[in-house]
């Protein structure tokens, strides 16, 4: 008879004292993707209970500083209010021990400043362009135009990988024969898989995920309370600073990974909306004259690989007039 894989056996499993034949379970107790949901929820039960130490480094160096000004303001006092030194011996000493610590004082500085080239990979696109980067694990990450993908250098060393997202990307990740969490971090929200293919987009300070298989965790943080669902495929999850809880919905996948294939599919969504994603892609600005256009609904497919083919089919559908500037695009 098999063994249940139960919360016991996991809280060692998370603490590092599961025996080789216990990961073994995990393991296969986790291909079936109808545990994932069980595996986070006992997770975030250990998490709560056995809270990990992070160091703040920004803190750390802040007092470090201090007790360094503090330490050379003290000796400069002290030397006013005895007129001199009493040996020249105590002169070299404290003269040294202040070059040493403005020298230190300097390199702490200049690593917190490069601090992100030491410890990050960055990749990032232009306007009007897609990349797609293979990680260590062999994940996918499709990037889209105008985006920033961070990854740790030590990504596979870590007890679960994580990255961090501006703009929008596409993900399909492997999953981890350790069961090691997926994290995507973003200005609102945590997006925490094992194994799924989902799409980010994190754009004007909203963040918007849709699922397009397997399961994700998403978390919010807002007003210091964390707010968290369980996605299924075709949920979209929504979140910006003005919302308290996360807003779901089901929509279609496709409708939002379409970019991908350079195109912009769109299901009756607000002219407004639709020169909104337009901006994004391509970085320029785009203004509709006659406010009453916000009201019009579009629903279609336009190429995403040339501008002006697509300000001609919203152009020829809405009866504007198109007029180009350097920095902008007037319809009217």
């Amino acid at each position: 008879m098999k063994k249940p894989v139960t919360q016991e056996i996991l809280f060692e499993y998370f603490a590092g004292r599961a025996t080789l034949l216990q990961k073994n379970m995990i393991e296969k107790w986790l291909q079936d993707s109808e545990n994932e949901e069980a595996f986070y929820e006992c997770l975030d039960k250990w998490e709560m209970t056995y809270p990990q130490y992070v160091p703040d480094l920004e803190q750390a160096h802040t007092k470090y500083r201090s007790f360094v000004l503090e330490n050379q303001a003290t000796h400069s006092l002290s030397k006013s209010v005895s007129g001199q030194d009493t040996t020249k011996t105590k002169n070299f000493f404290w003269g040294w021990i202040s070059v040493a610590a403005s020298i230190l004082l300097i390199v702490s500085v200049m690593f917190w400043t490069m601090k992100d080239v030491f410890f990050y990979q960055t990749y990032q696109t232009a306007y009007g362009e897609t990349r797609t980067l293979i990680l260590p694990d062999h994940s996918q990450i499709v990037l889209n135009a105008h985006s920033t993908l961070r990854i740790p250098r030590d990504f596979l060393d870590n007890t679960q990988r994580e990255v961090w997202l501006e703009g929008e990307a596409f993900f399909s990740i492997r999953k981890n024969a350790k069961a090691k969490k997926f994290i995507v971090h973003t200005g609102n929200l945590n997006v925490e898989v094992l194994g799924t293919k989902f799409n980010v987009s994190d754009r004007r300070g909203s963040t918007r995920v849709v699922l397009k298989e397997g399961k994700v965790k998403v978390s919010a943080f807002a007003s210091k309370q964390v707010s968290s669902v369980y996605m299924r495929p075709g949920d979209l999850v929504a979140f910006s600073p003005k919302d308290t809880v996360l807003k779901r919905m089901n929509v279609k996948p496709e409708l939002y990974t379409a970019w991908q294939e350079n195109k912009l599919v769109f299901d009756s969504i607000p002219l407004s909306e639709v020169l909104q994603t337009v901006e994004d892609y391509y970085g320029i600005k785009i203004i509709l004259q006659d406010t009453s256009f916000n009201q019009q609904y579009y629903t279609g497919t336009l190429p995403n690989n040339d501008l002006e083919v697509i300000l001609n089919s919203l152009s020829s559908i809405y009866g504007l007039h198109v007029t180009r500037t350097e920095n902008q695009i007037i319809l009217q």
